[in-house]
């Protein structure tokens, strides 16, 4: 599953802005109020269930080796650096799509630190996460819904708050408390994967049944505003979003898990790109950045059918050939 995501996340990335491609593989428009689940918001919350599914795994397998000053303090530093690291590749894309110096003047001095990327909210929820990940793995799944209730009826139902969680991708500094929550659901989920497939399946189903039924509500009575229960918006952060998303990503989990159980050779592309999920997500944002800037503004935001099909041409051996060079050569970044 993390080689999907991966690469469903990176093309998605590279073709998000084009206007030639479909509204409902981006993501809902910042902004939108509307209860709406679009095929990208579904793939944020992918990427923090393929990087958080092993967190508590390793966690504990390094304290088996290391002392626990040193673990700890390695999960600290891991943290700040995909937060530096996410803020870096928001500056770069911003100031890449100012149209002038002074466009970029201008955004220099209007930037915003609270509007996050995945990497920043991910970053913040591992680094609010230290205390916690070493409870056992049923109080994190109690605690994560405990936090994902908190949000949705303290934060989000307080109308002086909801407009500062709008303004900010990923709801800023206001939605830790909700990523942090999602966190120590999957970390618990993954732990169940490694010590009780039966008790994993349970859990699994579980969540799949939840977000079917919020997306149920959904369709019978859409909400009109984030205090509703089962309101699912991105920018929001919304709990419901989240489940619903967790879902479905279980869901591919399980078919994929599946697939693993009778196939068990690496799947071309997919599986080489999931052994440097991080890495490879980096990667495709520097050179997704720097191949728009090459075929200039016209292509990168208006293309015809066929130059989004040579920019894709383009773009997939800049992912391929590297992935399939660190899986030949066993090459593993960790970040």
């Amino acid at each position: 599953m993390r080689g999907i995501v991966i690469f469903l996340a990176v093309i998605e990335s590279f073709i998000s802005s084009m206007e030639i491609v479909p509204a409902w593989i981006k993501h809902v428009p910042h902004g939108v109020t509307l209860s709406a689940l679009y095929f990208s918001d579904i793939g944020v919350i992918g990427f923090l269930t393929v990087l958080s599914l092993l967190y508590s795994y390793n966690f504990h397998n390094k304290l088996a080796s290391k002392s626990k000053s040193s673990v700890y303090r390695f999960y600290f530093n891991k943290a700040f650096i995909l937060i530096g690291i996410g803020f870096a590749i928001d500056l770069i894309e911003r100031i890449l799509d100012a149209p002038s110096i002074a466009g970029i003047a201008e955004f220099m001095l209007g930037w915003n630190p609270f509007r996050w990327n995945i990497l920043v909210a991910y970053g913040f929820a591992v680094f609010t996460s230290l205390p916690f990940i070493r409870l056992r793995k049923e109080f994190r799944l109690a605690l994560g819904f405990v936090l994902l209730v908190f949000y949705q009826f303290v934060i989000l139902s307080n109308s002086s708050l909801s407009p500062s969680i709008l303004s900010n991708d990923q709801g800023g500094p206001l939605a830790i408390p909700a990523w942090l929550g999602l966190l120590l659901i999957i970390s618990a989920v993954g732990d169940s994967y490694f010590q009780n497939k039966k008790q994993f399946r349970i859990i699994a189903c579980a969540l799949v049944l939840l977000g079917g039924f919020i997306l149920l509500m959904n369709l019978l009575s859409i909400p009109q505003a984030p205090t509703e229960w089962n309101y699912v918006n991105k920018w929001y952060c919304t709990p419901s979003y989240m489940l619903a998303a967790l879902a479905i990503c279980m869901a591919i989990f399980m078919i994929m898990d599946l697939i693993k159980y009778f196939h068990k050779k690496t799947i071309p592309v997919i599986g080489w790109m999931g052994q440097n999920s991080i890495f490879f997500f980096l990667w495709s944002a520097m050179a997704a950045t720097g191949i728009k800037a090459l075929l200039g503004n016209e292509i990168a935001k208006t293309p015809t059918l066929p130059q989004l099909v040579l920019a894709l041409i383009i773009y997939l051996p800049f992912l391929i050939i590297p992935a399939w060079i660190f899986y030949k050569k066993n090459i593993k970044i960790s970040i």
